[in-house]
């Protein structure tokens, strides 16, 4: 028989456990999305407009998601009803194959990339993340392929209604930069600028734009 090793004892008290992690809202509705699709998917039972349990779950955990980001970023730019801010950037592809070098490359990059369209919220968040689109498109080209409209083109989106002088909204928005369409879900800075409120409104605006930017300069960080 093999001699038994001897087991070495200390005396003394446990460390104590680490302490939990700070629970940040608008960061830990990406967890609960999650956590409620997949507890919803059990559910079989269906409304009157015969969408099932975990449609049902999902949309209510999307509208309290959005109704988070509506109080986040009214409080932090003054902007009731903004989602987030929509961008995009290129990432280099150092391994493309040579066969695809002229589809993923363009004159502005030189190089083969990778176009990742996100929105991203004040702390950094990110809410769509879209990635894989041949370099040699632009932002426009982007959001045409992307899925970011699919639940609000197929009417799945939930209603998340918002006031902004008076006026009731349906749907919030994205703030975007001048090269993306006239989109009523997009607001842009005003291009020609006559009162000094749209010089005011144009600082706003760019300026909370900065989130997308802030998380895009975070990823190419890592």
């Amino acid at each position: 028989m093999p001699p038994r090793r001897s087991v070495r004892r200390t005396s003394g008290t446990q460390a104590n456990p680490p302490p939990p992690p700070p629970q940040y809202d608008l960061v830990m509705f990406q967890v609960a999305v999650t956590a409620a699709v997949a507890a919803a998917m059990s559910q079989i039972s269906t409304d009157g407009a015969g969408r099932t349990g975990s449609e049902i779950e999902l949309t209510r955990t999307l509208l309290n998601r959005d109704t988070h980001l509506y109080a986040a970023h009214e409080e932090r730019h003054g902007f009731p009803g903004m989602l987030g801010s929509i961008d995009c950037i290129h990432w280099n592809w150092r391994n493309c194959p040579l066969a695809w070098n002229c589809q993923y490359s363009s004159d502005y990059q030189g190089a083969p990339s990778l176009v990742l369209e996100a929105v991203a919220s004040q702390n950094l968040w990110i809410l769509h993340a879209y990635f894989g689109v041949a370099g040699s498109n632009n932002n426009v080209n982007v959001l045409d392929q992307s899925p970011i409209f699919d639940d609000l083109l197929s009417g799945k989106a939930p209603d998340a209604p918002f006031t902004v002088n008076g006026n009731e909204y349906k749907f919030g928005y994205y703030l975007t930069d001048g090269i993306y369409r006239p989109y009523s879900t997009f607001v842009k800075a005003f291009r020609h600028l006559i009162d000094p409120r749209d010089k005011y409104f144009k600082r706003r605006q760019e300026g909370a734009r900065k989130d997308v930017e802030s998380a895009f300069g975070v990823l190419k960080s890592k």
